[in-house]
Parts: structure tokens; C-alpha cells; sequence
């Protein structure tokens, strides 16, 4: 039988699809006290809401646009991709997501410009966590997953958020600038070295007129 979500082959009386996870029969006995000849389906409620994940376009090509992860979803530039991305650095057959024991799990096809996780390439497959920010090309894709109204942070931001940054030094005080030294100006008046000649000249003076009055009292 075939599953009417993801079309995937799984093998009759089956509950549950093999590929996608979704439930195919309505459990054994689920049937149990209805009356006969009235309707099983109506007996029922149905509870409605997305069980899938969604990519959603925060900045490039076809911003702001949704994509639903069912079963096997493929992204690339080509037509035949589930998510088709029409920018020219992302490859024909970019990435792949698939849902696995553990999550969803996204893998790089040997993509030319690679794929990128919160701004770390992938070069094996990845177990998305809610609000994972994925990069091909010049997209980037933000990882919600069933239930969450926002996208949180991811890892990297939320350990960046958990440690308060530590508190500025205070600036040590400004060093005073002395002030520039004027040199000392002379004091007015006439400098010693002109007495000095004057004493000097003066002195010769007086030995010339004592030699003068010697000379003269020798004659007489």
C-alpha cells in the first residue's frame, strides 16, 4: 500500500508509513463499541495541526516563504526538488532531509558552494534542533519545529547570551601634563663682565699716572 502523505511503498496492514512516520490505519480496536451501521469516522474527533516541521525563508530568494519537511524532502535549484531555490550559487540537487530515529536530519549532496549550519558547513549528516539557521547559497533558512510560535536561538547564540560580559575597567586618571619650564629671564642692569673691564681699565690708569709722576720727580 501506498502512503497517501509521501507516497512511499509499505507493506499492508501496516499502522504506521515506513518513510514518513505517518500513521496509515487507525490502531487495532479503535472501532470497538460503535454500533454497527454508524459511521466509524464520525465517531471520531479529528485533532487538527501541523506535525511537521517548517523551513522558513529569513533572508535571500523567496523570503519570508514557508516550506513543510514531509518524509524525504529534497532542496535545489532544479524542478524535480521539493524545495526549489532559484539562486544561481545553489546547486541542482543542494541538500536532502530526512526524518530518522533520532530527528530530522539534513545532509549536503556534494554541493559546490556547501551547506551551512549556524554558519558552520556540514561535511556529514546533521541532526537539526529548533531554530538551526541553514545556509545555501545566498538563502538562508530558519529549522521550526512542530509547536514552536518563534524560532529560539540557536546554540552558538544561546551560550553567547548565557555569559554576562565582564564589567569595563575604569579608566586609569589622565597622567598631569607639567607644565612647559620658562627659562629664567636676566635681571636688568649692565652685565658683570662690563665692570670688569672697567676695573681693569681704570687700574691701568692709575699705573700710568704713578709711572708718569715717578718720571717726572727722577728729572728734577
Amino acid at each position: 500500500m501506498k502512503c497517501p502523505i509521501c507516497g512511499g511503498e509499505t507493506p499492508d496492514g501496516s499502522e504506521f508509513c515506513g518513510v514518513c512516520g505517518s500513521r496509515l490505519a487507525p490502531p487495532a480496536g479503535a472501532g470497538a463499541g460503535v454500533p454497527a451501521g454508524e459511521d466509524l469516522h464520525a465517531a471520531e474527533t479529528m485533532i487538527t495541526g501541523s506535525v511537521w516541521p517548517r523551513l522558513q525563508v529569513v533572508s535571500g530568494i523567496a523570503q519570508g516563504q514557508e516550506f513543510k519537511l514531509q518524509g524525504r524532502t529534497r532542496l535545489g535549484r532544479a524542478q524535480d526538488n521539493e524545495i526549489i531555490l532559484d539562486d544561481p550559487k545553489v546547486s541542482r540537487h543542494h541538500a536532502v532531509f530526512n526524518l530518522e530515529a533520532e530527528g530530522w536530519i539534513i545532509t549536503d549532496l556534494g554541493s559546490a558552494n556547501g551547506t551551512f549550519i549556524n554558519d558552520q558547513q556540514i561535511l556529514e549528516p546533521y541532526r537539526l534542533q529548533n531554530g538551526d539557521r541553514i545556509r545555501v547559497g545566498d538563502v538562508e533558512l530558519s529549522y521550526i519545529e512542530p509547536g514552536a510560535e518563534q524560532p529560539s536561538a540557536p546554540a552558538h547564540e544561546k551560550a553567547a547570551q548565557a555569559v554576562p560580559a565582564a564589567p569595563a575597567a575604569p579608566a586609569a586618571p589622565a597622567a598631569p601634563v607639567a607644565a612647559p619650564v620658562t627659562p629664567a629671564k636676566e635681571k636688568g642692569g649692565i652685565p658683570k663682565w662690563v665692570w670688569g673691564g672697567c676695573a681693569a681699565l681704570l687700574a691701568l690708569a692709575l699705573l700710568i699716572v704713578c709711572v708718569a709722576v715717578a718720571i717726572l720727580l727722577v728729572r728734577q
